[in-house]
Parts: C-alpha cells; sequence; structure tokens
C-alpha cells in the first residue's frame, strides 16, 4: 500500500495542486487499487477518506478529475505489466478499453 501511495504522490509533484489534496488524491486512489486487487485495507477506510470531505476538497471538480485520470492510468499500468509478465498481452487498446469502462463517470 505505501509503494502505490508513494508512486501517485510522485506523479502528484508534477501538478500545481495544495499538499492537503495530493493527500487526499493518493488515499482515495490507494484505497481502490487495494479494494480491487484485494489487499489488506487495515490501515485505511472509506470513512476516513470521506473525512477529507469536510474540507472542501472532495467536491471539487478538479480534484475528482485528476482521481479518475490516475486511477485509470495506474490500472492500465498495473494490467498491462501483470499480462506481459505472464505473456498474455495481445491488445493493449482492450486494456485501457476495461480500465476506462470500469471507472467512467
Amino acid at each position: 500500500k505505501a509503494i502505490i501511495r508513494n508512486y501517485i504522490l510522485y506523479r502528484l509533484i508534477k501538478l500545481n495542486i495544495a499538499r492537503e489534496e495530493q493527500e487526499l488524491i493518493a488515499d482515495s486512489i490507494t484505497f481502490i487499487i487495494c479494494e480491487k486487487y484485494g489487499l489488506d485495507l487495515a490501515e485505511f477506510s472509506f470513512s476516513y477518506i470521506a473525512a477529507w470531505q469536510t474540507k472542501d476538497l472532495i467536491q471539487k471538480e478538479t480534484t475528482l478529475a485528476i482521481m479518475q485520470k490516475l486511477t485509470s492510468e495506474l490500472l492500465v499500468d498495473i494490467e498491462q505489466n501483470y499480462l506481459e509478465q505472464i505473456g498474455l498481452l495481445k491488445d493493449e487498446q482492450s486494456i485501457e478499453a476495461m480500465v476506462a469502462n470500469e471507472f467512467s463517470l
């Protein structure tokens, strides 16, 4: 979980957004990725992430758009890497379409 979260924070450094917003995005995406792959979420909870809403960050369209974009990119990377590792990567487009359909608003 820490690797996922730190990787997301690394990706967010390039964007000109507040540290508090970066933390929200990193925690949210980490929760989504861990939940999707069945990883232990003892350190994270939806209520912890929802607590950020009091700061009105989760309501910002830009925050949500960044979350969606990075989540989709990360899932494509994970799926593509996994399929490459087991030798089953046949159609990169199908992976991107699968992730886009799963996380479209």
